[in-house]
């Protein structure tokens, strides 16, 4: 019992419900409206409130979230594709990294760097890489191979990591003390 309340498995308040419907509709409009995306790489701000998600919920409730506004922004916006459910396996791990690394603790730029390096390297560069490459085998005519979609992934990835650690790590500095969880350290001054 406690290991899930460690990882901020609760019954959510009202407050929190909200919050977390407000994060899954701001994830859908960055991640589906304002994105870049190729068939194997996306370019968006989804990672915004994913880890502001975690930083406020705790890791499974951002992993849901994430899960939640995967589905639903596919739903809605699928611009011609099949839905794929092993990209939400991703979508979950994104949000759980951020909330074991951000929910409840102080924020420093180490942890928000190695949060963001994990996922750069495990679930981006290798699972996101493997459900594409699952994808593009069931449902495109252009079976690229999984090195191929690994190596087009790579710098994208390395772009990313300094520009994630800047803006999570600023994002998690400023946040509202209302807004966090009451575990672990004092409230910040507003």
């Amino acid at each position: 019992m406690k290991i899930l309340k460690k990882l901020g498995v609760k019954k959510l308040s009202t407050k929190e419900l909200v919050l977390m419907s407000l994060l899954t509709a701001m994830n859908i409009v960055f991640v589906r409206l304002l994105s870049f995306q190729t068939l194997t790489q996306r370019i968006s701000f989804g990672f915004i409130t994913n880890a502001l998600a975690g930083m406020m919920l705790g890791p499974v409730w951002a992993g849901v979230m994430g899960v939640v506004s995967d589905v639903l922004g596919m739903m809605l916006f699928s611009k011609g594709m099949v839905y794929f459910p092993l990209f939400g396996i991703s979508e979950f791990l994104y949000g759980f990294v951020y909330g074991l690394f951000l929910y409840g603790r102080k924020p420093t730029f180490l942890k928000v760097i190695l949060c963001v390096v994990i996922q750069a390297a495990v679930i981006s560069m290798f699972l996101t890489t493997l459900w594409t490459y699952l994808y593009c085998m069931l449902f495109t005519e252009t079976v690229k191979g999984f090195g191929v979609i690994f190596i087009s992934r790579i710098i994208p990835a390395l772009v990313n990591i300094p520009i994630h650690t800047a803006i999570v790590y600023f994002a998690a500095k400023y946040i509202p003390a209302s807004f966090l969880p009451d575990v672990h350290f004092e409230k910040r001054k507003v």
